[in-house]
């Protein structure tokens, strides 16, 4: 054995065992985001130029989903290209969803606070207050599956919306976790409020957000939708026969 060949970064490495076990999702989840820190920050100056309110705000969420997943699932991504050509493919549906999106949170938003600040003393203004807050929780569930849906299947809009709200419910468990990272993730800008948070959080929280949403609703998704269509199941949410689906590599969101 030469001397040094320890040195050579071209020399055979150990492998991994045939054996090994495999790896927990939560520091899988953390190896990929540091591996990749740097490119989340690209990704989210990149959102940042490309949503423009109302009008690109849809399909630059679409964008940056498809490149999220990419990294998600560790697959070589060419940042510029990969997310012009997700922001021009999926700009229809995710421009529509987008409005959806500004709508039910204006509605929600004004009802909440019409309600909040409503002078009686009566209880029962609790009532529609707390079903304007529930209907924007369950929203904000819906909007975790429906862009990785638009950006992952050819399905059309009302049916991406309805599987979202199937997959808000049976996904419970994915979307608290979420909503955890995002509580977490507050308080940390909100103690830590500094020049370097406050910097942080201009250049790596909504590609951050992202790739959390992304993380943990992709599994889901590829449970319930992707693989009983690709095997033949008859399993609900039950898709139309010509279900495309756009992106799919092999092993994907195990």
């Amino acid at each position: 054995m030469p001397m040094f060949h320890f040195l050579n970064p071209a020399r055979e490495g150990k492998g991994v065992e045939k054996d090994a076990p495999k790896k927990k999702r939560f520091f899988i989840f953390f190896e990929l985001y540091f591996r990749k820190f740097f490119k989340f920050i690209q990704l989210n100056l990149l959102f940042l130029a490309y949503c423009i309110p109302i009008v690109t705000i849809g399909p630059a969420v679409a964008a940056m989903t498809v490149v999220a997943k990419k990294m998600m699932q560790d697959r070589h991504v060419f940042l510029l290209s990969d997310f012009f050509d997700a922001f021009k493919d999926n700009f229809k549906q995710s421009f529509f969803m987008g409005l959806i999106d500004l709508v039910v949170l204006f509605l929600c938003g004004t009802a909440i606070t019409f309600y909040y600040h409503y002078d009686t003393q009566s209880m029962w203004i609790w009532v529609p207050f707390l079903l304007a807050v529930l209907t924007g929780i369950l929203f904000l569930f819906i909007n975790f599956y429906a862009f990785t849906m638009i950006t992952t299947i050819r399905l059309k809009l009302r049916d991406i919306i309805k599987n979202a709200l199937i997959f808000s419910v049976i996904g419970i468990k994915a979307n608290l976790i979420i909503v955890l990272y995002m509580v977490l993730l507050g308080l940390f800008l909100l103690i830590m409020y500094t020049p370097i948070s406050v910097l942080f959080g201009i250049l790596n929280v909504f590609s951050t957000l992202c790739f959390v949403i992304v993380f943990n609703v992709y599994p889901v998704i590829d449970r319930y939708l992707i693989q009983p269509q690709l095997q033949g199941k008859a399993e609900q949410p039950e898709q139309p026969e010509d279900t495309v689906f756009l992106d799919r590599p092999s092993g994907s969101g195990k």
